[in-house]
C-alpha cells in the first residue's frame, strides 16, 4: 500500500506566511489550480480511499481528486490542524518581532511544543502516521484488500 500525504494547496494566509491552523481561508486561485494539477497527475492511479481534514481549504484540496476517482472523502476530525491560539492569523515575521523567546522555543519543536493559548500537535512528525491513523479513527484494511491500491490524506498541518 502506498500513502500520500498532501498539504493542502495555497490559501492567502499560507501565501502571507501566517499562521492558520483554526482558522479556515479557502483556497486562492492559485491553490485551486494546485488542486487540479494534484487531480491531474494522479487520477490515473488506483485509489483506495481519501481522507481529509474537515478544513474548507483541505476538502477544496482534494475536491478534483475526488470527482475524478469517483471516491468521496472520507473527513476525519484527527486531522484537523492545531489551534495556534494567541498567534492565529499573525505573520511569523510578526510573532518572531513581538514574542522572540516563546517562538524560539517553539520553533525548536513544534510537533510537540504549543503556542501561547493554542494547541499540541496530535502526530507529532510525518513518521508517526500509523499512530496518528490509530489517533485520528482511520482503519487498516486487510493486505489483500489494499494490494495495488492507494489512500492519500490530505492533512492541515
Amino acid at each position: 500500500m502506498n500513502l500520500y500525504m498532501i498539504r493542502h494547496g495555497q490559501t492567502a494566509a499560507s501565501r502571507e506566511n501566517r499562521f492558520s491552523g483554526s482558522s479556515d481561508p479557502p483556497l486562492t486561485e492559485v491553490g485551486e489550480a494546485m488542486a487540479r494539477a494534484l487531480a491531474a497527475a494522479y487520477s490515473s492511479m488506483k485509489w483506495e480511499a481519501i481522507y481529509t481534514s474537515p478544513m474548507l481549504r483541505t476538502r477544496q484540496t482534494v475536491a478534483a481528486l475526488c470527482h475524478q476517482t469517483g471516491l468521496e472523502a472520507r473527513i476525519e476530525e484527527g486531522l484537523k490542524e492545531i489551534d495556534y491560539g494567541e498567534w492565529e492569523g499573525l505573520q511569523q515575521d510578526e510573532v518572531m518581532q513581538r514574542w522572540p523567546e516563546a517562538f524560539a522555543y517553539w520553533a525548536d519543536d513544534p510537533a510537540s511544543r504549543g503556542t501561547p493559548g493554542g494547541s499540541i500537535s496530535k502526530f507529532g512528525s510525518a513518521a508517526d502516521w500509523p499512530t496518528a491513523r490509530a489517533k485520528c479513527g482511520c482503519r487498516r484494511q486487510s493486505p489483500e484488500r489494499r494490494a495495488g491500491r492507494r489512500q492519500v490524506s490530505d492533512c492541515d498541518s
